[in-house]
This record gives C-alpha cells, sequence and structure tokens, in this order.
C-alpha cells in the first residue's frame, strides 16, 4: 500500500510513474506470447540464466516474453551484483496500472515470464530424455523493497510454473481493409484488432516504411487494405509453487530460515517429471501489491517493490548448490567528483583539485567458494573512446562473499582518484569522459572472471546532485512553505535558469501554483532573495532527462554558495523527484516558520541550476525559411535547444497539436513526441540529425537539420 513518511514538514512519497519507462515510448507485450516476434516461441534449451547486469531497462528477449519488470541498478540494496528485475506497480508503459480499485484489496500487477525452456531433453553430452535423474533446479533472490517502497503483509511475491494445455496456433491473413482512424508517419507500427472470432488474436501490421516509399503517410479517413500477421495465445495452466508475504527490508534481513542477508536465495527442485518436463516449460515471477484508498488520492503512487536477481534453471544440481563462480561489482559505478554528479566545465577547471574525490568506493563480490585472485583497475577516456590515463591497483585474492563478506582490501574497495578531468583542448566551455571499471581474474584462477562498469561524467552548463533517476518524490506543507538547495561556485557566474523534474501524480494534486527562487548565502543558510518568478506550475518534459526547464528572465548573477529553490502557494505537495542513491541532504534547505532548517532526508533532489551561456544568448530575431526549422545553437554542445517554426506554422494557439520527430543520419527514429520550443537533448550522442514538425491539424509540416559536437 502507497505510504510516505513526515518529518516535521517534509514529505517523501514513491512515484506514480517511472520516468524512464515512460520517455523510452517503447510499448511492452500487452500479454505474454502476444508478439510480433514469432521468435519469441521458440524454446531455449539449458542451462537458463539471468543476472539482469545489461545496461537495457527491459527484459532480455533472450529470455523473457514480457517487459513489465524494470531491469535497473539504482532499486536494489546490496544485490548478489550489479543489476535486478524490480516488479512494482508500474505497467508497461511506466504508469500506475490503469482501472484497479485503490484501496486495501491487492491486485496483480508486473509479470516476468520466462521463454519455453525445453526440460523434455538432454542434447550433451549424450542425448536422452530428461527425468527426475537429471536433478533439475530452478533458483532465484529476491529482496522486498529496496530503495522503493515495502511490500504490505497481505502483498506477495509468487512464483509458479505453467504447463501448455496443446501448442501454439498460427494463423495468417493475406490482407486487411480499414479505415485509417490517424495519421500515421514513416516507422510508425499500427496495432489493429484482427477481425477473427477468437477476441484474444491481435494482429501487428508491419512498419509502414518497410511496405511503401519512406516519403507516404497513412491519413485518416483512408481506406486502405494492408498485410495482417495474427498469433493464436497458447493456453497455459499455471501452478502456484512458492511465494512470501510483502515485508520491509529489515524484516526480510531477520526473516527466520535465512542468513542475514538483503537478499535471500531460494531453491526449487523441479520433481513432476509428467507435469512440467516438457519442451514448452514457462515459468513466471508475478507480485500483488495494493494502494491507498480514495481519502488519500494523492499517494496512489508506485509502491510494494520486490528485486529479483540471478534467476538459475539447469540440470545436475542440488539443495546445496548456492554458490556461483563470479566475480563482479555490486552497484553502479561511482562518480569522482567531490560534491557533484556533474557541474560546468569552467566552474571545475578553475579549481579541479578541490573538486575531486581523494578515493571512491567500489563494491566487488566473489560468490565463489574458493578465492580468486584478481587484477583490478580503472581507465579514463574521452567522449571519443581514447584512452587518456590509467590507475592499476595490482592484483589480491578476493575471499568469498559468504565468510569474508564484501571485499575490504582498500586498494580495491576504495582506491585513489589517481587523475583528474582535463581536457584535450583548453579553454573548452563543457567536456565528457568516461571512467572504465574493470575486475578480471589473475593469472592462477581457471575461469574466465571478471566484470566491467562505466561511468559517465559530463561537464556541461549546470550543476547536479542527483543520478537522473528518481526513486521517490519530496514536498513540503503548509502552504507559504520555502524549499532552497545549495550549491558552491568556483568563481562568480550567472544564472540563466533551473531544471527541475516534478513527478507527476495520478489526480494531478501537484498541479499548483509555486514561484521559483534564488538566494544568496547568509554564513551557511539562505540569505537574502536576489531573484524570484511568479505563477509557475510544475511542467513536465517529455524528452527521456524528464527535467523542465525554468528560464529566469533576467541574468542572475551569482557567486560563491548560493540557493535555487520556490515558494509554495498552497499547502499542496509538489512532489519534485528525489534519488535515494545521491546523498545531497546538507544541501537541502526547508522554511515553514521563519526559520531555515537543514532537511533530514537522505538523498538528493533533482533540481538543477543552469549557469553561463544558455539557448536564450543566441538571437530570436532572425529570419527563417519557409518550410525550415531555424536551430540555436547549431552546432550544439550543451542541454538544450531552441526551436524556431515558420512564420505560417509560429502559431501558439495550435502548438499542442505539433508532432516532433527526430531521426539520425540512418534514418532511424530516435524521438517521437510533443514539440517544445526549447528541447532537451541530453540524452543524444554526437551526430547529425533531422528534425521534423508537424502541424497535424493543419497538415503542415516543416524541417531541419541540428549537429550535435560536445
Amino acid at each position: 500500500m502507497s505510504v510516505f513518511t513526515l518529518a516535521a514538514q517534509e514529505v517523501i512519497t514513491d512515484l506514480e510513474y517511472n520516468p524512464l519507462l515512460r520517455a523510452s515510448q517503447q510499448p511492452k507485450s500487452a500479454a505474454i506470447l502476444k508478439s510480433v516476434d514469432n521468435n519469441l516461441f521458440t524454446p531455449v534449451v539449458l542451462p537458463f540464466f539471468d543476472d539482469f547486469s545489461s545496461e537495457d531497462m527491459y527484459p532480455s528477449q533472450l529470455r523473457w516474453l514480457d517487459k513489465y519488470a524494470f531491469i535497473n541498478a539504482t532499486y536494489a540494496i546490496n544485490p548478489p551484483n550489479i543489476g535486478t528485475a524490480t516488479l512494482d506497480a508500474i505497467n508497461e508503459k511506466g504508469e500506475i496500472y490503469p482501472g484497479v480499485i485503490p484501496g486495501p484489496m491487492p491486485f496483480i500487477a508486473d509479470y516476468l515470464t520466462s521463454r519455453p525452456v525445453r526440460l523434455d531433453s538432454v542434447f550433451d553430452p549424450v542425448p536422452h530424455a530428461m527425468t527426475v535423474g537429471d536433478s533439475v533446479y530452478l533458483s532465484f533472490y529476491f529482496q522486498p523493497q529496496g530503495h522503493g517502497n515495502p511490500p504490505e503483509s497481505t502483498d506477495s511475491l509468487v512464483l509458479e510454473f505453467g504447463v501448455y494445455t496443446g501448442d501454439s496456433v498460427f494463423a495468417y491473413m493475406d490482407s486487411i481493409t480499414v479505415t485509417i482512424e490517424k495519421t500515421y508517419y514513416p516507422n510508425d507500427t499500427i496495432l489493429l484488432p484482427c477481425p477473427l472470432p477468437d477476441d484474444s488474436v491481435y494482429v501487428s501490421v508491419n512498419p509502414w516504411l518497410q511496405l511503401h516509399n519512406a516519403q507516404l503517410m497513412l491519413i485518416a479517413g483512408d481506406i486502405v487494405t494492408l498485410p495482417c500477421d495474427s498469433v493464436f495465445e497458447p493456453k497455459i495452466e499455471w501452478d502456484h509453487i512458492w511465494s512470501t508475504p510483502g515485508m520491509a527490508l529489515d524484516t526480510n534481513f531477520y526473516k527466520e530460515g535465512y542468513p542475514l542477508s538483503y537478499f535471500h536465495q531460494v531453491m526449487i527442485p523441479i520433481t513432476d517429471s509428467a507435469r512440467y518436463f516438457s519442451k514448452y516449460f514457462v515459468f513466471r515471477f508475478k507480485n500483488y501489491v495494493s494502494l491507498a484508498d480514495n481519502s488519500l488520492p494523492s499517494w496512489q503512487s508506485n509502491v510494494d517493490h520486490w528485486n529479483i536477481d540471478f534467476v538459475y534453471l539447469d540440470m545436475n544440481r542440488k539443495w546445496s548448490d548456492t554458490t556461483y563462480s563470479f566475480l563482479s561489482f555490486v552497484d553502479a559505478a561511482p562518480g569522482m567528483l567531490r560534491r557533484y554528479e556533474a557541474m560546468p566545465y569552467k566552474q571545475y577547471m578553475s579549481d579541479p583539485i578541490t573538486e575531486m574525490k581523494d578515493s571512491i568506493d567500489i563494491v566487488i563480490t566473489n560468490l565463489d567458494t574458493l578465492s580468486h585472485n584478481s587484477t583490478y583497475k580503472y581507465i579514463l577516456s574521452d567522449e571519443h573512446g581514447v584512452p587518456l590515463d590509467s590507475c592499476l591497483r595490482g592484483n589480491w585474492d578476493i575471499p568469498p562473499v559468504y565468510t569474508d563478506g564484501y571485499l575490504d582490501y582498500i586498494n580495491f574497495s576504495r582506491p585513489p582518484v589517481c587523475f583528474g578531468f582535463y581536457p584535450v583542448i583548453y579553454n573548452a566551455d563543457s567536456a565528457s569522459f568516461t571512467i572504465t571499471h574493470i575486475l578480471s581474474s589473475g593469472t592462477g584462477s581457471s575461469e574466465n572472471l571478471g566484470d566491467t562498469i562505466r561511468f559517465r561524467q559530463n561537464f556541461y552548463n549546470y550543476y547536479a546532485y542527483d543520478d537522473g533517476l528518481p526513486e521517490a518524490g519530496y514536498g513540503l506543507t503548509p502552504a507559504g512553505s520555502l524549499l532552497a538547495y545549495r550549491f558552491i561556485l568556483n568563481k562568480p557566474d550567472t544564472l540563466r535558469a533551473v531544471q527541475m523534474y516534478f513527478n507527476e501524480t495520478r489526480t494531478g494534486a501537484n498541479q499548483q501554483y509555486f514561484s521559483l527562487m534564488v538566494w544568496n548565502d547568509d554564513n551557511g543558510l539562505p540569505g537574502q532573495v536576489i531573484y524570484s518568478k511568479t505563477g509557475l506550475k510544475p511542467q513536465y518534459s517529455k524528452s527521456l532527462s524528464q527535467f523542465y526547464t525554468y528560464y529566469c528572465d533576467s541574468v542572475v548573477p551569482v557567486v560563491g554558495p548560493f540557493y535555487v529553490g520556490w515558494a509554495q502557494t498552497t499547502s499542496d505537495n509538489l512532489n519534485i523527484g528525489f534519488d535515494r542513491n545521491r546523498q545531497a541532504q546538507e544541501n537541502i534547505f526547508y522554511n515553514v516558520a521563519g526559520t531555515w532548517t537543514k532537511s533530514i532526508q537522505q538523498g538528493s533532489l533533482l533540481m538543477r541550476p543552469l549557469l553561463g551561456k544558455s539557448i536564450h544568448d543566441y538571437p530570436v530575431n532572425i529570419p527563417v525559411k519557409a518550410d525550415q526549422i531555424a536551430i540555436y545553437p547549431n552546432p550544439a554542445k550543451y542541454t538544450a535547444i531552441n526551436l524556431m517554426l515558420p512564420p505560417d506554422m509560429d502559431d501558439p494557439a495550435h502548438s499542442d497539436q505539433f508532432d516532433l520527430r527526430v531521426y539520425n543520419i540512418m534514418g532511424q527514429s530516435v524521438y517521437n513526441g510533443p514539440f517544445e520550443k526549447d528541447f532537451n537533448i541530453s540524452s543524444f550522442d554526437n551526430g547529425i540529425y533531422i528534425l521534423t514538425v508537424r502541424d497535424m491539424q493543419r497538415n503542415k509540416f516543416c524541417t531541419g537539420k541540428l549537429i550535435i559536437s560536445r
């Protein structure tokens, strides 16, 4: 059930939306086994293993049928290795499941369903029919809550085995004639109900680009005949195999029957050969969650998190087969800046020694029963991948985590910072570097053990304490509350804008007016107001970064410590993004009764001041050619660009009907969403892009070429 914590007048809430899943706009399977990729029906063979260490946010289709689970490296605490699959109350679009009944009654939310697995035969070394004597086990690790919300005792995590009642049935129709209800552009995928008696069958029409000339469109009202592939959903009977009730993270740590650990491993023998030893054995995890009732609509948000890791199905296993020949990193790669995740490059270069950490924290685990001699190093590369420097930390015998815990050898676990981020081109106003951490087995190891993680260090025109992904939301109450976020400069600069990520609420309860505020420093606390802008509301960017930019009406000179934040007009929770993985607690201040108080909440706000040059420094009264978009700056190197439309389309009254699409040099669509005059490009790589803006109501369009060169 959704809960919140209240400390004085600070409020921490859970999220209603997952910003990465929602912004990705990659549709998930509507149900298991309904996919345009018929290869998903092809069974896989043993061993079946996934440690979810992929950087993709969705489960791999090499092993899983659906995409409801969220693959990440931020929600779990002390996982077996980096990356887990998180089940929660968020659907395939990154939103709270629609149509659920709020209240204490749990409902099924996410699924994580395996592809069919061949449990009928053994293929190596001697082919034979699989029997109970082959000793087949399924094992996995699980953790409730993590950095998310603790499941209630009435909620649960469930494991089920599936049995096919018959083979999959495939049907193909040569064509389907339909009336197009809305306009579709090149590369669009159209999902239409197939006109067959079985309502559970759906058809996916191939992308129009693959059928006709890329310049053609499907216009609303057209009657067209298109190819039609359809797949019947196989019928599966599901058997309940295992479950655990919801609990808090600390309760799970002390759970009877398990070793003291934030993750617990479950071993399931598969002994019913008559039922499960088939060509199409499937299994799935699912979770039951519950939302707050309608008396607290603004708290109806993402809740009841479960983290799953190391899913392993294989034969020739036994009860004691609970260790793995794995050397790996546990957490995401750390940054090397002392205070920030990101900062303006000229500010960094003003005092690079002070801005660097003395050492970094690296968490390494050995899941084996044996010690392994290993080497560890990290390498600095420029934005093009060219190595610039390295830090070699030598060899060490890494003992098993089960007996010695995480590695505490200081050269590996707390290595010194060996270099700074110095430019290849001096006097640059931006830069980007990659730090690659490499763990590998030494010469005495008989297996190729190791792991690699990377951190991208960006220096553009903004400060950030956060890692860009909120695990919760932050707010204040009552009306008149002030929030101030401290940033420290190495030299005087100018504030041009403030970026904020606000969590959307299901009821829009946080759509309340606030004033953007900027303060100078008064002995470590916010001092005088040096800038304010009234009449603002939470806004939501549709780009992957999810930050919305609030521009200052004038340049605001800032020096030394300064503070950005807001003044509330109501007692409603504005619900700004809150990152639990990056700690900036000492820089968060609030004022609800005339006195500034330092926050007691551990984490960081998704609020970023933009300094120095901004897109509004560029000329705006310039001629714009017909059918072309004017783009400034271009080439672009910062996080945002300004888009100016030709006169016949530059109509604010119709701008909400405009559609913006971005294509890379290969013609692949990399962005599809509503038009934004101030467009965030922080998620785009260097290269050449084609932008297309369409007025869908008046059937007009214009294009422009963008070059990104950071």
